[in-house]
């Protein structure tokens, strides 16, 4: 390989490499790598602060303080990688290969990695998993930022910390995304400040976190539509307004040159701060390539953040080694990270550390992640194992070529690459290959509390250039079933940061069923929204509150009146106007729009109906329903609006019929209600019908009968539906002022577990009861003395220790019994746990799968009844004990005082 491929990544030389030992020539001599740093970066070392401050309750096996064989023998290949890469590349930054972990033991990179699958089907979600490890676990910088952490633990303990910098969020995230069979891979490299120290404010906030609940995805159109788009009508001509094309072009433009305006001040601030460290800050970030489970690109995640970036659009500035849990990767390109190639397969781009068996071809490599094929191999005995001295061991004849490339190239030009060809080819022959040794770290495991318990500290922060996100623990009464809070900035025209606009709340678990509330900080306007379930609200879907004007959205069809919506707009001489929408009712109402006053309780009330509304007495002034169409009558017969002026004055009733298809006049009617039935007059000002169409004298008196009995019939639904609307608004403050949550269903299904053992455990009490108590003591004073009492102390201690002896050992019989169920469904479950994660890719084995996955949760269920039994025995059992012990001291005291 030429100097130019080997170059290090941007951003790397602005950082020195100092060597001891000596080399040929003017280069430097060996000894360990130290950094030229700044002086007034200082050893923190927070990470070793922390593990060994919180650190002592945690459990620690043998595989985290000693090495094995095996793991001994890739530590002597990975230190031969290391100083051979140091001879080769001087002015390279310092390779992370074998740091160590939380017992100070040195541990290769990629056994730090443990594939887990955990039973919580939203970690197996890409964006949902990185999501809940950003939000899990609380972010702390390196101790220094262009330096190395010196300490990389288990992903087991930094799940017990909840706390871990870059390397440790990165390598839990992989081996939770390993487990659900993402092909992921941990990143070292370089990245901006704001990167490194989870800086959002110049970004602004995803469209997916600031409304979660809006769907992202268009609905598909259906395949079969296209058969009878011949048959369908075209559309008219929709005619649009030159004006407002340009207006709306003219806002679109200003709201574009505002976003860019702000991006560009934003880029501008980043780049007037100096950062003397620029791109050398050290960062790991997560790989996940593409054609695994959907992944159709290869994207960059953000494990701080849970953001995830196209490579072509990443912050990120330079790659230094990416890592699995079968093997290391050193890159060997001098290309900016969007212009890298991430096949790791191309041996002149990436450096294997180990040289494991030969990488699958290039059909199979984006289908088994282009890792390398890691069979099982044995532990190296003590004979066999150790690599002898003077013997190359496996991963070191590609350095060496590459090194043998190099010296010869400064003699013999473009000879150098056909030999270092040939050397690369022969020594990869020759080569013994050696399997990275499995796992050293417990696989991280995240019981259901901590899965419920997202947050550190039980909310979290993060602020955005145009707003700022609250996120909640659920199930917390202390915020109300709140668990997102997102406050929008308002910007003006000059782009300065502006009150907040808007305050988006999001709920889970409430009974009353709200879901959002959406607050307009300058309007006072509150949009509140439920979800379906809560029979109290009446099928209540969103409710808004605006000055004077409250609007009910209901769920449709979901009312027994077909009720839709309700408006109610209390006007200033207090008179209040209520629109209502209806829809599939059997008489055709749609909209019915009442008219009510307040009472004043100074003058005299005329009014004929009287209601009570929001504890205050209102009367009926005016009422408008309007009615769909009835096929089944003609459209001169079909009413279309019925109004009725209810008032002391005048009271009327016009009604209005549907308009004829041949006519441009609809015909209308009159009737005066207080009108004697004998001076009733055919005609009115207000009458459009023809003369044939025109009703009788006779027709004229049963319709106004009719209709004078419509107008108490509607008071009356009117009435009762004011009582419900009060009933409804008393719900809601009963609900706002004493807020309860719904029970998870996990704690549900044991709340009921433990309440049906505990009723057969009183059952087998009361049984117990009702028979005779059995004689411990009996049996044993049968057998040593026939029958009698122990006649001295020494009899007594014999008796007394027998007898509890044989209480204890029927205990721990009886205990011993449930451990075994317990452990075989333990078993069971590692066993179909394991099977799933051999599953491949076809319908029959995903088939397989999803029959593993049930079994798996019914295995869980049981074995959550076998703990608590587990658990429930050992206090009966010294219960039991103690109850024992206090009879036999009670009735052989009596021989104890002789």
């Amino acid at each position: 390989m030429s100097d130019a491929e080997a170059q290090a990544p941007e951003g790397d030389s602005k950082a020195a490499v100092e060597e001891g030992g000596k080399k040929e020539g003017n280069e430097q001599e060996e000894g360990p790598m130290v950094l030229n740093l700044p002086s007034d970066l200082k050893e923190k070392n927070n990470k070793k602060w922390l593990i060994e401050s919180t650190g002592g309750h945690l459990t620690i096996p043998d595989t985290y303080k000693f090495n094995t064989l095996q793991e001994e023998e890739t530590l002597e290949v990975v230190e031969d990688f290391r100083r051979q890469f140091i001879q080769l590349f001087p002015n390279r930054r310092p390779l992370l290969l074998f740091p160590t972990n939380e017992c100070g033991v040195q541990k290769f990179i990629s056994t730090t990695v443990s594939p887990t699958l955990e039973p919580y089907p939203e970690l197996y979600d890409l964006g949902a998993c990185a999501t809940f490890v950003s939000n899990y676990l609380q972010y702390s910088k390196l101790d220094n930022p262009v330096k190395l952490p010196t300490i990389v633990p288990a992903s087991r303990t930094v799940l017990e910390l909840r706390a871990g910098d870059c390397f440790d969020f990165s390598i839990l995230l992989v081996s939770l995304l390993k487990g659900c069979e993402y092909n992921a891979y941990c990143i070292s490299g370089y990245a901006p400040k704001w990167i490194t120290e989870v800086d959002l404010t110049s970004t602004y906030c995803p469209e997916r976190i600031k409304f979660p609940d809006e769907p992202r995805n268009k609905p598909k159109k259906d395949d079969n539509s296209g058969e009878n788009d011949r048959y369908l009508l075209k559309d008219l001509k929709q005619h649009k307004s030159i004006y407002e094309i340009s207006k709306t072009n003219k806002d679109n433009e200003m709201k574009k040159r505002l976003v860019d305006r702000a991006k560009a001040e934003a880029l501008a601030k980043i780049e007037k701060e100096v950062d003397k460290y620029a791109t050398d800050r050290i960062h790991c970030w997560v790989l996940v390539k593409a054609n695994r489970r959907d992944i159709k690109e290869d994207v960059f995640v953000e494990a701080s953040t849970g953001i995830i970036y196209p490579v072509k659009e990443s912050p990120y500035v330079g790659i230094e080694t990416i890592w699995d849990d079968t093997n290391c990767w050193v890159n060997m390109q001098g290309s900016k990270t969007m212009e890298v190639s991430l096949d790791i397969s191309e041996k002149k781009c990436w450096e294997n550390v180990m040289i494991t068996k030969p990488p699958p071809s290039n059909n199979d490599a984006s289908a088994r992640g282009m890792t390398g094929n890691r069979s099982p191999s044995k532990s190296p005995t003590a004979k066999d194992g150790a690599a002898s001295p003077a013997k190359s061991r496996p991963g070191t004849a590609s350095l060496k070529s590459r090194k043998g490339s190099k010296q010869e190239g400064k003699q013999d030009g473009q000879g150098a690459a056909s030999r270092a060809e040939k050397a690369e080819n022969v020594g990869a022959a020759d080569l013994d290959t050696l399997d990275v040794p499995r796992s050293w770290a417990l696989p991280p495991t995240i019981t259901k509390e901590n899965y419920r318990s997202r947050y550190p500290k039980f909310c979290k922060t993060i602020n955005y250039r145009d707003c700022k996100v609250e996120l909640f623990e659920e199930y917390k009464n202390e915020t109300a079933g709140l668990v997102q809070r997102v406050s929008i900035y308002e910007y003006n025209e000059d782009n300065v940061p502006m009150p907040v606009e808007k305050i988006i709340e999001h709920f889970r678990f409430r009974k009353d069923k709200m879901r959002k509330r959406v607050t307009f900080v300058k309007t006072g306007k509150t949009v509140t929204y439920f979800d379906k379930g809560c029979e109290m609200l009446m099928a209540l879907k969103e409710y808004t509150v605006e000055g004077n004007t409250e609007i009910y959205v209901f769920f449709p069809g979901e009312r027994k009146d077909g009720m839709l919506q309700r408006t109610a707009k209390r006007a200033k001489k207090g008179t209040v106007r209520v629109v209502e929408l209806f829809s599939n009712r059997d008489d055709r109402l749609i909209q019915r729009e009442t008219t009510l006053k307040d009472v004043n309780p100074s003058e005299e009330t005329k009014s004929l109906y009287v209601l009570e509304s929001r504890n205050k007495e209102v009367t009926l002034c005016k009422i408008r329903e309007k009615f769909s169409r009835d096929e089944a009558k003609d459209a001169d017969e079909d009413v279309e609006v019925r109004t009725h002026w209810i008032e002391p004055v005048k009271r009327e009733v016009m009604l209005e019929f549907h308009l004829r298809k041949t006519s441009i006049i609809r015909k209308c009617l009159v009737y005066n209600l207080d009108m004697e039935f004998k001076k009733l007059l055919a005609t009115h000002p207000m009458h459009k019908c023809p003369p044939d169409k025109m009703p009788t004298q006779n027709e004229s008196l049963k319709q106004l009968a009719l209709l004078a009995q419509k107008e108490k019939d509607v008071f009356q639904d009117v009435r009762d539906r004011e009582e419900k609307a009060d009933h409804l608004d008393m719900v809601l403050e009963e609900f706002a002022n004493n807020i309860e949550l719904e029970q998870d269903l996990h704690d549900k299904a044991q709340e009921a577990s433990e309440k049906i053992e505990d009723e057969m455990e009183i059952g087998l009490e009361d049984q117990d009861s009702e028979r005779e108590k059995p004689d411990f003591l009996q049996p044993f004073l049968d057998a040593n003395f026939g029958g009698a009492l122990p006649k001295n102390k020494s009899q007594v201690a014999a008796v007394k220790s027998e007898c509890l002896a044989a209480l204890k050992e029927r205990l721990l019989e009886r205990a011993t019994i449930i451990q075994d169920h317990l452990d075989r469904e333990q078993a069971a479950l590692n066993r179909l746990t394991e099977l799933n994660r051999m599953q491949g890719e076809n319908q029959e084995e995903k088939k397989k799968a999803e029959e593993n996955k049930e079994m798996s949760d019914l295995i869980m269920f049981r074995l959550s009844i076998l703990d608590a039994r587990l658990k429930r025995h050992e206090k009966m059992a010294i219960k039991k004990y103690t109850e024992l012990t206090n009879d036999l001291e009670e009735r052989l005291s009596k021989v104890v005082g002789k």
